[in-house]
């Protein structure tokens, strides 16, 4: 028994290490590192777009430059000071979670919602008079006057009187990303037992920085030959490429999704096969690496819905029904509300047993029919934290305009679609999740028509569509329940790793409005 002991005091120092003060300092520091980088060039310059993918490609870089630093420098001449393991997923996990609050889903269009409502108000468009007096002044910056430096540019943001204004907004919406961070945790921590230890689904978006962090990193994963190769292959593309954008003699290989020799549209030039509409076939090196994770079914129901869906709109063109007209047949957003939900209820169906036993050990936390001891936060915790949380979101929401019943309709649809994604990114892992318009406004929108939601409920929504609208690639819930996949296999203190990621929401949330604005005042263009 003694032994036993030892062992398990052992495991949990093991565990303890990863959450360090010192890992938790890099993280913070890389935090702002990364969301200025973030929303410079995807805001700012609108290019190369790393937070498009499920596996951001500035927090796989960051992750390799430090391994690079531990086993070149720290290893060889300050070995007391080398990161473990953990240390490494600890900073990746809250670079991870920072960088999608600043994607390009996410608060690059929530800052602009801010202001751009009042900057581009005129006479013609009646913008004041149509809902601009139903923004709440406490979550917005309505002075045409203070907004012009902003929008014209070339100025500053350090100026007096400028970061006061700024501050209030700021704040407050930090202190909602921060509740909704604490919501998604306990959502993930009620169900990660079920998917990880019962279910035992794969993540396969954590599978390439487990392998490069493992044993504190190592040279020999970087000279892999099959590594080597598909670097040579991906980079080869792009620098081919971009020789071709300057010098135009030499070849290009297409490989972008939007290209027209990509797009398959062309060959289909008789009606009704013409009404095939745009069918793009792309060559993202990136995506058919990923794809070698994916289950072979799962990867065989991308392609045949796909391909089922180009037949839809075939048969659409031949019944002679104009393509694009909402709620007409093939009723594709439709469809896929109801595909979102369904995954939601059969991932709810298949975890009934176990979230009994999470009510009853969150009722009573001496029952022992289950363990939440190694959880991220106790299952009572979770409870409490989900019901009290989800109270403030419509609390807020009402505050700030929206009818009591909107608000709950609202984050009802929104938590059933972030959980199926969720759930799709553990058992998937696909290399992008674009879902676009599938949303809570538009969903309530269809129940019940426009009149009956109200004009300040329905202007209150569009401050949402930030995290709830464009379409989700950068969701952060998804990343939490990774990390804590992360956490598990590598043996980290699981309530380290929560409190982790919930100062990672809040403080990625107020890097990113800081680098937004910041990168606003300095710039002409971009981020509005």
């Amino acid at each position: 028994m003694a032994r036993i002991g030892e062992r398990e005091a052992v495991e949990e120092a093991v565990r303890e290490r990863g959450v360090t003060l010192r890992s938790v300092l890099i993280g913070t520091v890389l935090i702002p590192v990364n969301t200025y980088w973030i929303i410079q060039v995807e805001g700012i310059w609108h290019r190369n777009h790393a937070t498009a993918m499920s596996l951001f490609w500035n927090t796989v870089f960051c992750l390799m430059i430090l391994i690079l630093i531990n086993v070149l420098v720290l290893r060889r001449f300050l070995p007391r000071y080398a990161f473990t393991q953990g240390e490494l997923i600890v900073i990746y996990v809250m670079i991870t979670i920072a960088s999608a609050l600043a994607g390009h889903d996410t608060l690059q269009l929530g800052i602009p919602a801010l202001s751009m409502p009042f900057w581009g108000a005129n006479e013609s468009n009646g913008w004041d008079q149509l809902f601009n007096h139903y923004f709440p002044k406490w979550l917005t910056v309505q002075d045409r006057e203070f907004l012009r430096p902003y929008y014209e540019g070339h100025s500053t943001l350090y100026i007096e009187g400028r970061l006061f204004v700024w501050l209030r907004p700021v704040l407050i919406w930090s202190l909602f990303i921060g509740v909704m961070g604490l919501v998604m945790v306990c959502m993930n921590v009620i169900i990660r037992k079920q998917w990880m230890e019962n279910e035992k689904l794969t993540y396969p978006i954590v599978q390439l920085p487990m392998a490069m962090v493992a044993n504190g990193g190592n040279t020999s994963f970087f000279l892999q030959k099959p590594l080597l190769l598909g670097a040579l292959l991906g980079g080869g593309l792009d620098v081919l490429n971009g020789l071709h954008v300057l010098f135009p003699a030499i070849p290009e290989i297409v490989v972008r999704h939007d290209h027209p020799s990509r797009n398959l549209q062309q060959y289909f030039t008789s009606p009704p096969w013409n009404g095939v509409g745009w069918f793009p076939l792309p060559l993202y090196p990136f995506i058919i690496a990923l794809g070698y994770f994916l289950p072979v079914d799962l990867s065989f129901s991308i392609w045949f819905f796909f391909l089922l869906k180009m037949a839809l709109r075939v048969v659409a063109t031949a019944m002679g029904i104009e393509q694009g007209r909402p709620y007409t047949f093939p009723f594709f957003n439709e469809q896929s509300y109801g595909a979102w939900f369904a995954i939601f209820a059969f991932a709810m169906w298949g975890a009934r047993h176990h979230l009994r036993e999470v009510w009853r050990k969150a009722i009573d936390p001496r029952y022992a029919g289950i363990d939440d001891s190694r959880e991220a936060l106790s299952y009572r915790g979770a409870v409490i934290g989900l019901v009290v949380g989800v109270a403030f979101l419509i609390a807020f929401s009402v505050a700030a305009g929206m009818k009591l019943w909107v608000a709950a309709l609202f984050f009802l649809i929104f938590f059933i679609i972030s959980i199926g994604i969720t759930r799709v990114r553990a058992e998937l892992g696909p290399p992008a999740h674009e879902v676009v318009g599938m949303n809570s406004q538009t969903f309530l929108i269809m129940l019940f028509g426009s009149t009956a939601i109200g004009a300040p409920s329905l202007t209150m929504m569009t401050m949402f569509w930030w995290f709830s609208g464009r379409g989700y690639r950068t969701h952060p819930m998804p990343c939490q329940l990774e990390a804590m996949k992360m956490a598990q296999q590598g043996g980290i203190n699981m309530k380290g790793m929560g409190w982790v990621m919930m100062f990672a929401m809040f403080f990625g949330g107020l890097a990113s409005y800081w680098a937004a604005l910041h990168l606003k005042y300095a710039n002409t263009t971009g981020v509005d």
